[in-house]
């Protein structure tokens, strides 16, 4: 029995309702349409990051899920594909992925390219195990361009075919024919496919699991350039240091550093968000940036849309943004910061944790234009001293003063008579910061001189003991420190928090 024929006559194919509200059939099978812009951001981040390979249409597409505000799925996109989507979108951290993602090329693009490696490694090919799917999946591929090519054709011609030959609107009413006949079968295939795929139950599972990795990987990354950005509203973004990342990958103390750096300036960063602002200023012109607090109105409204909202994010991350240019009088924090850290062997697990508090006072140091100097000790001849005068030093010398460590013995006394030369130096009413994970004990003499020394100079000295269990052990802290953190009474987090805290609101 031969197909048939929806459309008995020309006249009732023209005039169907079903023919011309079919306006979305088309060539395109990508997830969202009109992607040109967002493939052009795609691709600029690419370049900027090489190390990410290309995946082609999908993994564009993930980047656009991610980074863009669009919800436009296109409805004739590749079933598989769209379903990928839609199962993403479902997910529990997908809500937390996108919030880290969006209008951030750089985790939009690191995220999209840890999902699709899961979804080509390991979704699709559980999905395409089952015989069935593997084959509906397949006649839906070829019937598509063939859907596509007689739509084409008829909108194309519907202006002109009313009045055409016999021959053409013969030619018009066939294609009209087919195309309802290959749309109908490609409909049945996708609800054969849907069943199919309701019937596996791991994707769900492994959907999950690629979002979270995807989500592990972006914080990861963020902290690690949040760790050593100057500009840290823009990180995530492009421009950044392409050969920063290269070389904090092939250095495993600058990872570790990282991953506990990045967190603790975070905190910082959002407690000072959260804190009363002083000196906001008189407004007396108008000049770009990216400060959003003096930002006019007519730029901020650009975040109103998902269209407008990258950018803002461009003009943001180029200090581009329309804004109010205030006098506000300079101020100088209460102090100048000295963290001594102790590099002897036994704190070769702990150093990476000791560095971070350390450079943690950096930055607080830095936002604040207070002096900052970081001496590292072992033993009585092992001593490395490290200025970071603001505007004096580069990212340079501040990772290649936390990627050092002695390993040898242990002298409090060396680096104390250091600090104090540092305050008569130019250091003034200094936080000093001593990190160790073990006793040395000072001499009585010396122990009288740093007393002396104390009472003619403002300072104020803070111990941190990472200890174990003996109760005995930081006695040897007792006679130089004003207040001691222990590893054993408070987890480190929280003696960074505390101590961090305490140092930041002192201005």
């Amino acid at each position: 029995m031969g197909k048939r024929n929806v459309f008995k006559d020309f006249s009732s194919a023209f005039d169907s309702e079903w023919l011309w509200k079919n306006r979305e059939l088309s060539l395109d099978s990508r997830l969202f349409k009109h992607t040109k812009y967002y493939d052009k951001v795609c691709e600029d981040t690419r370049i900027a990051s090489p190390d990410i390979p290309s995946g082609g249409d999908l993994e564009n597409d993930l980047f656009i899920l991610l980074y863009s505000g669009r919800n436009d799925i296109n409805l004739n996109a590749d079933w598989l594909y769209r379903k990928m989507a839609e199962e993403i979108r479902k997910s529990k951290g997908f809500l937390n992925l996108k919030s880290l993602c969006e209008s951030k090329e750089l985790f939009a693009l690191t995220a999209a390219a840890s999902i699709f490696h899961t979804l080509t490694e390991q979704i699709i090919p559980a999905l395409l195990s089952d015989d069935n799917m593997r084959k509906y999946i397949e006649i839906a591929e070829m019937l598509q361009p063939k859907i596509s090519a007689d739509f084409i054709y008829i909108q194309s011609n519907r202006n002109t075919i009313k009045n055409g030959s016999p021959e053409e609107q013969k030619k018009f009413l066939k294609t009209a024919n087919r195309l309802h006949d290959r749309q109908t079968q490609r409909d049945n295939l996708l609800q054969k496919l849907e069943e199919c795929y309701l019937r596996n139950s791991k994707i769900s599972g492994l959907m999950e699991n690629a979002v979270q990795h995807a989500s592990e990987e972006v914080n990861e990354l963020y902290y690690t350039l949040l760790s050593w950005s100057e500009d840290t509203g823009t990180v995530g973004n492009i421009p950044f240091d392409s050969k920063l990342l290269e070389r904090i990958k092939q250095d495993s103390q600058l990872q570790n550093i990282s991953k506990l750096l990045g967190k603790y300036k975070e905190m910082l960063i959002d407690k000072r968000k959260n804190s009363f602002s002083y000196g906001e200023g008189e407004k007396y012109d108008l000049t770009t940036g990216n400060d959003i607090n003096s930002c006019l109105s007519s730029d901020i409204a650009l975040l109103s849309s998902s269209e407008t909202r990258p950018l803002f994010m461009h003009k943001y991350m180029n200090k581009g943004l329309t804004q109010y240019r205030k006098r506000e009088a300079v101020t100088k924090a209460k102090g100048d910061i000295i963290a001594c850290v102790d590099g002897s062997g036994s704190m070769s697990d702990r150093i990476a944790w000791a560095m971070s508090v350390a450079l943690a006072l950096q930055e607080i140091a830095a936002k604040d234009k207070r002096k900052f100097a970081l001496i590292q000790f072992g033993n009585k001849e092992q001593i490395r001293i490290d200025e970071f005068i603001p505007g004096a030093y580069t990212q340079n010398d501040t990772m290649e003063a936390a990627v050092h460590f002695f390993g040898g013995g242990t002298n409090f006394e060396q680096p104390l008579q250091e600090a104090m030369q540092l305050m008569e130096s130019g250091y003034h009413d200094a936080e000093i910061a001593f990190i160790t994970d073990g006793n040395c004990e000072i001499s009585e003499e010396f122990a009288e001189k740093f007393a002396a020394f104390k009472d003619t100079h403002k300072l104020t000295i803070t111990g941190i003991l990472i200890d174990d269990s003996d109760e005995n052990c930081g006695d040897s802290l007792k006679p130089f420190c004003d207040r001691i953190y222990r590893t054993t009474s408070m987890n480190t987090d929280d003696i960074a928090e505390d101590l961090l805290t305490r140092i930041d609101e002192e201005r």
